[in-house]
């Protein structure tokens, strides 16, 4: 098993954790680099490998489109058994989710990921079956971000701003995982910049400028339902994290009434 690792250390952390039932994903390895990944892939063919869209070497989605590709070539011409491929993402997005498979991905996951639940699904890989729950996670997380689309649209969040982006992004990944907000500066930032080749720093401006823009020429009405109680005479917007917050909690609880009983 070969895992393709990013910015965060997440596939640090899973390595660490599969190292500790050798018997069941004996041998894993990682590879820091795309250079490495690939000479890694093309030396020992390993039964399955996670390429991670945020890992280093990668500029574009479409790169790790082709090295799933040349993988899924390369075991055929030296007739190795079938090897599964995890397309691994910081940031769930429906036509990624459709591309990757197009690659010939058998699993796209979203990260961060509780550690055993994926070290369950890396061993039906291994074994030869197709994990459950893969496309009712995928057809939630849809949900999810159209929720959260029409809510920027509806808030007048402006659609050129880079911000409004990195927004909906965030949204999606706290109202799926809320404890991210204890760790805004060094985790959710810091994933959405990886996903969008830039910078935490970058993210947290563009952010702070699309929020500031809605709150003064967007829809009023909306903004005063939703923000107001974070908002007084000495601050005039919503917090990023506070925004975040608020919009993750309402798709959230939106999600749940409309849940069949």
């Amino acid at each position: 098993m070969l895992l393709s690792a990013d910015p965060q250390g997440y596939a640090r952390q899973l390595a660490d954790y599969l190292k500790c039932y050798p018997d069941r994903f004996a041998p894993v390895e990682s590879a820091e680099h795309l250079l490495e990944l690939e000479q890694r892939l093309a030396s020992s063919l390993p039964d399955v490998v996670t390429v991670d869209l945020a890992l280093p070497g990668l500029q574009e989605p479409s790169e790790a489109g082709r090295l799933v590709r040349w993988y899924r070539r390369l075991s055929r011409e030296r007739g190795a058994p079938a090897r599964r491929v995890v397309v691994v993402s910081p940031v769930g997005d429906d036509g990624l989710v459709a591309e990757a498979f197009r690659w010939g991905a058998d699993y796209f996951v979203v990260r961060p990921l509780d550690l055993a639940t994926f070290g369950r699904r890396l061993q039906q890989l291994a074994s030869g079956e197709r994990p459950a729950g893969g496309g009712r996670r995928a057809r939630r997380r849809r949900e999810l971000e159209a929720r959260v689309v029409a809510y920027l649209e509806a808030l007048g969040v402006p659609a050129h701003y880079k911000g409004r982006a990195y927004l909906k992004d965030a949204v999606v990944m706290v109202a799926e995982r809320r404890n991210l907000l204890e760790r805004v500066t060094k985790e959710l930032y810091p994933h959405i910049a990886a996903l969008h080749r830039t910078s935490a720093a970058k993210v947290e401006r563009a952010m702070r400028h699309a929020i500031e823009s809605t709150v003064q020429r967007g829809n009023l009405t909306l903004i005063e339902r939703l923000f107001a109680s974070l908002m007084d005479e000495r601050r005039t917007r919503p917090t990023n994290s506070s925004f975040i917050a608020r919009l993750a909690d309402q798709v959230r609880l939106e999600m749940e009434l409309d849940r069949p009983r």
